[in-house]
């Protein structure tokens, strides 16, 4: 049972969109399956200042919100320094860093830029960083989504 119209279950307190496990409290699902629409609003309030662009801020409130229901100890930081580039969001956890850019049709689109942000993954990979790049509209569409897909690489092998 999912709750598309409340914001919250009366019954566990699950926000709209997650599974309702009724009484237990006990949620497994942070959102519907991917691909399903989303509302194209921050899962949670960020300072706006932390990023540059709506997309990278919608991703990132997804990422936080996601983080805050696994009570995960990540560490998320803005605009990171790696080497001569800089990070969208850099993500650690333990010993791993993972990269998250956030691609918008503006800046992403140009063989040129193709290349760049080609050059630039093969940087971070060198330097011991996974990446993962995600285009504005899967954000638009679905941030929820894009956030676990970060926490598929987070609950990986470490």
């Amino acid at each position: 049972m999912s709750h598309p119209i409340e914001k919250t279950c009366p019954k566990c307190g699950a926000p709209a969109g997650q599974r309702c496990l009724g009484v237990r409290g006990e949620r497994k699902a942070f959102h519907r399956e991917r691909g399903a629409r989303s509302p194209i609003v921050p899962a949670c309030e960020i300072e706006l200042d932390l990023t540059d662009t709506p997309i990278e801020h919608l991703l990132l409130s997804a990422i936080i919100d996601w983080l805050s229901h696994e009570a995960s100890q990540a560490e998320v930081i803005t605009q990171a320094a790696i080497g001569p580039y800089r990070a969208d969001i850099l993500l650690k956890d333990g010993g791993r860093s993972l990269v998250i850019e956030a691609d918008g049709a503006a800046y992403h689109n140009s063989d040129e830029a193709i290349q760049r942000d080609k050059r630039r993954d093969r940087y971070c990979v060198i330097h011991g960083y996974a990446v993962m790049r995600f285009t504005g509209r899967e954000i638009h569409s679905d941030p929820r989504g894009c956030a676990a897909e970060v926490g598929q690489w987070l609950r990986g092998p470490k």
